[in-house]
């Protein structure tokens, strides 16, 4: 297996790509990150507090992905 880390907008030749070397090379699954544009510095106690936040979060059966720019 490999994962593979390219832009948006590049899924459609990656994938023609890989294909044209080996037809028989298909995604398992095809997921969009996003990384953040002004990533944010917090010291190790305030980030446990967001992680905890963005699990509970998450929990919620509403929510599908949560996306921080805390680091």
């Amino acid at each position: 297996s490999y994962i593979i880390y390219i832009p948006f907008e590049n899924i459609g030749k990656v994938k023609d790509a890989l294909a044209h070397i080996d037809n028989t090379i298909k995604p398992k699954t095809l997921d969009v990150y996003y990384l953040p544009q002004s990533p944010i510095d917090i010291d190790p106690k305030l980030m446990e507090k967001v992680e905890r936040l963005n699990d509970l979060i998450e929990d919620h059966d509403d929510v599908q992905n949560v996306y921080t720019n805390a680091s």
